[in-house]
């Protein structure tokens, strides 16, 4: 007995102290605290990363390529966030290129669709049988890279240095489209061998070991796939020559030969003169990004379908771009947020109830200011006559965060405990929200109000 009336009374003496504070921020009224932000949301413009293809002579070569691509995106009209960024995949020569990775990639779709002794025998079986015109150290160079291609490279996943490529764009793509980005991925060529291993990851259930975070990435992440050696492209965005000797001759024949699948066929007819830019018919920028032989409307196009099919927070998110909840414990909490256009939205909270208080849409979302407040009701602490008790506090759920659960940012609370059963009514929290004129849509930032 003693001890529960002298916790009762400490409580009281807490209760007091709040409420005496309530009354000193009712009566001087405080500036808002920055509390997180700011946040992209309904963003328009994506992220774009180019990965090379085969023969890529250095890092700072391709990352020039990626350059390139990004000035075609600004005359065709694309926007896109910051430069275009090079993942760079490394170049192992021509020869070894088309040959270990091409051979790595199509027994890799092989073995996802056969039982592994049936592909370990047949890869076996068939080493040295791809007819070619190649001699001397290139021919034996060949020979040596399908027996690593079957016996190790593909058991492996990839070589080492196609390893630690993936390994590096999966953790650089999961940060980007965690913050709620659109991303892009153009891939040319063997390249679309990491595009696909990497979309893979990125469309699994989460968590998993290349998102322990749980962060809901899938629909942020679109391919764009450039002569592509693939029998599925991701996201079926893609475009190969039919004059592209790499991909529409020597992977079919490595397919027909091997009996693995064929690569996605030939979609686009850029005639003859294709070769007259490059002898193969292959090459990203002189020959896909070639505006004379239609390709480069054709590429930037499938782009352009891609940032608008890739989502952002926001668009296509149940949560919509701001979810705001209150949570009232004692008593009950009427809610009011005034918009930038002065409009209101006003909700009632009662004791022992949580509920989402304002969730506007991409669509209705104002550049400005958000302003909420509280008229708070105290109510008969339980089992009392007196006093009176209220209890109250609004939270910005930010659905980028953890899932489950997911993560919340405390706005406002607040407590009042004591004889008076008066309404207070009390500022809670602004979120402004300002244009971003870099990615489109908005930028979102949470100030909060102590009581």
């Amino acid at each position: 007995m003693t001890r529960a009336l002298g916790r009762r009374v400490a409580v009281s003496v807490l209760a007091i102290a709040i409420l005496f504070s309530g009354f000193v921020r009712s009566v001087f009224a405080s500036s808002a605290v920055l509390t997180s932000g700011p946040f992209a949301v309904c963003t328009t413009s994506p992220i774009v990363y180019y990965v090379n293809g085969v023969g890529a002579p250095n890092e700072f070569e391709e990352q020039a390529e990626a350059t390139k691509l990004g000035a075609r995106m600004d005359q065709y009209g694309q926007p896109h966030y910051g430069p275009v960024h090079s993942l760079y995949n490394p170049s192992e020569g021509l020869v070894l290129d088309i040959f270990r990775k091409l051979i790595a990639q199509k027994f890799g779709e092989y073995l996802d669709s056969a039982p592994a002794w049936e592909f370990i025998e047949q890869g076996l079986r068939l080493i040295g049988a791809v007819p070619n015109t190649l001699a001397g150290a290139d021919l034996d160079a060949v020979a040596q890279v399908e027996r690593d291609a079957v016996a190790t490279t593909v058991l492996n996943g990839l070589d080492p240095a196609a390893a630690a490529t993936l390994e590096r764009i999966t953790a650089r793509l999961t940060v980007d489209a965690s913050f709620g980005e659109k991303v892009v991925i153009v891939a040319h060529s063997e390249g679309n061998m990491f595009a696909q291993a990497l979309y893979k990851r990125t469309q699994l259930a989460i968590p998993n070991s290349y998102n322990p975070g749980a962060y809901e990435i899938a629909p942020q992440i679109q391919v764009v796939n450039v002569a592509t050696p693939a029998n599925a492209p991701d996201t079926g965005l893609y475009v190969t020559s039919m004059e592209d000797r790499v991909i529409a001759k020597a992977a079919v024949l490595l397919a027909s030969t091997y009996g693995l699948l064929a690569p996605a066929p030939a979609n686009f007819d850029s005639g003859a003169a294709t070769y007259s830019y490059d002898k193969l018919g292959h090459a990203f920028v002189g020959v896909y990004l070639n505006q004379q032989l239609g390709l480069e409307a054709q590429t930037l196009g499938l782009m352009k379908s891609a940032a608008a099919n890739a989502s952002s927070f926001g668009y296509y998110n149940p949560e919509g771009p701001m979810e705001i909840a209150a949570s009232v414990d004692d008593g009950s909490t009427t809610y009011t947020v005034t918009a930038p256009d002065g409009s209101n939205t006003t909700s009632v909270v009662s004791g022992g109830s949580t509920q989402v208080i304002f969730q506007p849409t991409c669509d209705q979302l104002k550049e400005g200011t958000y302003r909420i407040q509280a008229v708070i009701t105290p109510s008969y602490l339980r089992g009392f006559t007196s006093p009176y008790l209220a209890s109250t506090s609004v939270t910005a759920v930010r659905p980028l965060t953890q899932i489950p659960p997911r993560g919340s940012t405390p706005l406002f609370w607040y407590m009042n405990f004591g004889q008076d059963p008066s309404p207070v009514t009390m500022e809670s929290a602004d979120i402004v929200v300002a244009k971003d004129s870099v990615r489109g849509g908005f930028d979102e930032t949470y100030y909060r109000y102590h009581p």
